[in-house]
């Protein structure tokens, strides 16, 4: 499910007047926000829910590979379970996510949350699963913890940001992707310098 997309933007609706329809429930409130969380995330793949370590899914298939070289090396020929492991979307994310609330609450800079359910729901909170940013827990868990408000102005700039976020993605990522920055980096050879330099900084816009 992509963000500039209808499904998505049904989703996000659905999430939005439901979140608001439980105002004065915070723990419910929550509790929603992360099954909603996770709902999307597993609209990539349902195998991501399911995360195991970080180590395992990036390293497993390089450390089988240098032992099979090292056994082989000492005359024992012998062929290891290589695994084809599906890569969960966004796996470095929650690895720094947790890096950063960790370490904010061993610095002192952000007290403990108070639940399991705090600390699930900002590791997985939907808006800034898959690309981030890395949002510090002193500026999220207490916006978990506070009945939702809107003002006029707020729901203005809300929708500007959204607008132009999606002009941004549609307009200039999506145009320098397709014209510019996929075509130079798939056969990069074809390709004079001058190409190569503008992908590398046409592909720095387009994130």
């Amino acid at each position: 499910m992509l963000f500039p997309t209808l499904a998505f933007g049904v989703f996000f609706l659905f999430v939005y007047f439901t979140t608001w329809s439980l105002d004065r429930e915070n723990g419910r409130r929550k509790l929603f926000l992360l099954l909603a969380s996770w709902f999307f995330y597993a609209q990539w793949d349902w195998r991501f829910v399911g995360l195991l370590i970080l180590g395992f899914f990036k390293y497993y298939g390089f450390f089988i590979e240098q032992a099979g070289e090292l056994l082989a090396r000492v005359g024992w020929e012998r062929d290891l379970p290589l695994l084809q492991i599906v890569l969960p979307v966004g796996i470095s994310f929650f690895t720094f996510q947790g890096i950063s609330y960790v370490v904010d609450v061993h610095r002192g800079k952000t007290p403990p949350a108070k639940s399991l359910l705090d600390v699930m729901l900002l590791m997985s909170f939907f808006p800034h699963l898959v690309a981030g940013p890395i949002v510090r827990a002193s500026d999220l868990l207490p916006q978990f913890e506070r009945a939702p408000r809107l003002t006029r102005e707020m729901a203005t700039h809300s929708l500007l940001l959204i607008c132009w976020g999606l002009f941004k993605k549609t307009v200039i990522a999506s145009e320098l992707s397709v014209n510019l920055v996929d075509p130079v980096f798939f056969d990069p050879s074809a390709h004079s310098v001058i190409d190569i330099a503008a992908a590398v900084y046409g592909y720095a816009v387009q994130i």
